[in-house]
C-alpha cells in the first residue's frame, strides 16, 4: 500500500551515488528520479526519466523544485540532495514543522564551523543571511578556477534583485532540504516561481528562493540546527565535482 508521505531526491549525470536510508521513517516512500537506467536500490523506487534538458544540474532540481508536478500521487514530501543520507527519525521533524506551517528549510546562517587538521575548511563566521553575500561566494570561487553557474548569469539575475530593491541580509535558505506540503496552493505558487528563476535565470537554487519568498510575500520557516550535520540527515561529498569551467568568462 503506498503512504501519503515521500522522501524523495533526483541524480543525472552521475554526479552522486544514491545512498541507502540508515533509517526508514514509518509511513514514508522512498523515490528517486534519475537518467541513470543501471541505477539500483532496496529502499528506493527508481523512476528513470528522460532528461528535458541539457543541464543535468536543472533536470535535477526541476524534480527538487516541482514537487506538485513529478509527485501528484503524494501531499507531503521531504526532498534531499543526491549526496545526504537519511539517518534518523524525519517523521519528528515533519510533524514537528508541517503541522503548523506547509514550507521548512534550514537556515544557512546557522551552518557551524567545521575543523580539519589544524585548520578551518570555513571562515570563522557562520553561514550567510543574504543572497548577495551568496553570489560574492561564489565569485570568489571562480578566481580559485570553481565554476558553480556563468557568472554573467549570477550577475545579471542579483543586479535584476538589487534594482527591485530587495533588501539585504534578509535571509538564505539551504535548499539541499525541503520539507513541504507541496500541493498547498501558495507553495505550488513559490514553486513555480522559482523554478522560474532557475529556468530563465541562474541553476544556483539558493541565490532565488527568498527573493521569490519575498515577492510573494510568503515566509519561510527556518528548521532549527546546521542542516549539514544533524540527527536527521548527514552530508557526504558529491561524486562529481561541480566546476563548470567551460562556461567560464
Amino acid at each position: 500500500m503506498q503512504n501519503k508521505k515521500v522522501i524523495y531526491t533526483a541524480i543525472f549525470g552521475g554526479k552522486d551515488n544514491l545512498h541507502e536510508p540508515l533509517f526508514l521513517p514509518e509511513g514514508f516512500d522512498f523515490v528517486c528520479f534519475t537518467d541513470n537506467k543501471d541505477l539500483r536500490s532496496t529502499h528506493w523506487d527508481i523512476r528513470v526519466v528522460t532528461p528535458f534538458l541539457k543541464d543535468p544540474v536543472r533536470n535535477a532540481r526541476y524534480h527538487k523544485i516541482m514537487a506538485h508536478k513529478v509527485l501528484p500521487e503524494y501531499g507531503q514530501s521531504v526532498w534531499i540532495d543526491g549526496n545526504m543520507i537519511v539517518q534518523g527519525n524525519v517523521c519528528v521533524l515533519v510533524d514537528q514543522y508541517l503541522s503548523s506551517n506547509d514550507f521548512a528549510t534550514f537556515d544557512h546562517s546557522k551552518q557551524k564551523r567545521r575543523f580539519l587538521k589544524i585548520f578551518w575548511i570555513r571562515d570563522r563566521k557562520l553561514g550567510r543571511d543574504c543572497i548577495y553575500d551568496e553570489y560574492d561566494a561564489l565569485v570568489s570561487r571562480t578566481k580559485k578556477g570553481i565554476y558553480m553557474d556563468d557568472i554573467n548569469t549570477m550577475e545579471a539575475q542579483i543586479t535584476r534583485y538589487r534594482n527591485e530593491r530587495y533588501p539585504e541580509h534578509n535571509g538564505l535558505a539551504v535548499t539541499m532540504i525541503l520539507l513541504r506540503n507541496h500541493k498547498k496552493k501558495e507553495v505550488v505558487q513559490l514553486m513555480e516561481a522559482w523554478w522560474q528563476e532557475l529556468e530563465l535565470g541562474s541553476r544556483r537554487d539558493q541565490l532565488s528562493l527568498n527573493y521569490v519568498a519575498w515577492k510573494q510575500d510568503f515566509p519561510i520557516t527556518y528548521v532549527s540546527g546546521d542542516p549539514r550535520h544533524n540527527k536527521y540527515f548527514k552530508k557526504t561529498k558529491h561524486t562529481l565535482k561541480t566546476n563548470f569551467q567551460h562556461i567560464a568568462p
